[in-house]
């Protein structure tokens, strides 16, 4: 007999089939010691909880990696690794002079307004 049993015994119209105190008391005593207790359902709860959490903390952990690796993959296409390196630690990167460059633009925005107007250093 489940909790919805005892109510549906103790709101029979005929009031003779209702239980007595006594019988009602025996009953609860009955359904107490099958369920947990509220404390013990609850804690159960936040367990799952918890656990759903974690799980998504790990999920969203494993994603943020998959991302930041497509990201320092692109950065190490753009720049040199060592100012990559340097960038990536929050250090200022000294500009170094080199004898012989290149430098081409490609699908960056405005790259043809800067490289119209940008002034050619030859040595």
């Amino acid at each position: 007999m489940d909790l919805r049993d005892t109510l549906t015994l103790c709101l029979n119209d005929t009031p003779e089939l209702r239980p007595d105190v006594g019988k009602l008391k025996v009953l609860i005593r009955e359904l107490s010691s099958r369920q947990k207790s509220l404390t013990d359902r609850m804690m159960l709860m936040m367990e799952k909880y918890t656990h759903h959490l974690e799980e998504l903390v790990d999920e969203k952990t494993a994603q943020l990696q998959v991302e930041k690796m497509k990201a320092d993959k692109l950065l190490y296409r753009m720049l040199p690794m060592k100012v990559a390196e340097k960038l990536k630690r929050g250090e200022a990167v000294i500009a170094e002079w080199f004898d012989d460059v290149t430098i081409y633009f490609s699908d960056i925005v405005a790259s043809l307004t800067f490289a119209q107007s940008a002034v050619l250093y030859r040595w």
